[in-house]
């Protein structure tokens, strides 16, 4: 898996719901025009994390994942998955 992250803004949704969205639109942008290494890689991210993390738990623990949270980075290095906000790490999970 290559290194790659995005930033979903909960401005209006939580992460869970975000997530989803930024997903179906990667999927979409991927049906249009499906010869893009960095999309495969922003898609093979966002589907390990609605599958594979415990998002409505995270949600609950931290406030910044809720609705009106503002801004979060979700990364990848190598087999682990990291969930930033403000400057901390709010998850980091190892995925294999």
């Amino acid at each position: 898996m290559s290194d790659v992250s995005l930033q979903l803004h909960l401005n209006r949704r939580c992460i869970a719901t975000e997530a989803k969205r930024a997903y179906e639109r990667a999927l979409s942008d991927y049906f249009r025009s499906p010869c893009s290494a960095e999309l495969e890689s922003r898609i093979e991210l966002l589907k390990d994390l609605l599958e594979r993390v415990d998002l409505p738990g995270l949600r609950a623990a931290h406030p910044e994942l809720q609705s009106g949270g503002g801004t979060v980075r979700i990364l990848r290095e190598g087999g682990a998955i990291r969930i930033e906000a403000e400057g901390r790490i709010l998850h980091s999970q190892h995925l294999e």
